[in-house]
């Protein structure tokens, strides 16, 4: 399948719309749509400094980045759950784009709040985290 717009190999896909994009053309169309739904439904206005929850993975980071990049001033708030390995790892990738973007973060450790990570408090109650 083509691009619609430039007419080279798609990346993906579009049954809902019938048509397909290429990595660049598909980035522009995500946020275009992104844009226009929050002008549409007045979801977040000039005055406003949105709030975006990360979890430092590839969704969470990727709003984060439209976000600013569409003139948000949008910044971050990170839960550290204390999962053993996986929030130092999220934790580090929040900073680096924070640090990218420019922007702040807000961090909340879980530990310190409750006294017990996610790991302890499933092996508390028996429960997978």
């Amino acid at each position: 399948m083509k691009c619609r717009v430039c007419g080279s190999q798609a990346s993906i896909s579009l049954r809902s719309y019938n048509t397909a994009y290429c990595e660049t053309h598909f980035c522009s169309f995500l946020e275009g749509r992104v844009h226009s739904t929050i002008r549409k439904y007045a979801l977040i206005s000039p005055e406003d400094r949105p709030i975006v929850a990360v979890s430092g993975g590839k969704d969470s980071l990727s709003l984060w980045e439209m976000l600013t990049k569409l003139g948000f001033e949008a910044d971050g708030i990170y839960v550290d759950l204390g999962i053993t390995d996986y929030s130092a790892r999220s934790l580090e990738k929040t900073k680096q784009m924070a640090d990218r973007l420019g922007r702040r973060f807000y961090y909340f450790p879980m530990g310190r709040i409750f006294r017990k990570g996610i790991d302890e408090m499933a092996r508390i109650i028996r429960r997978t985290p």
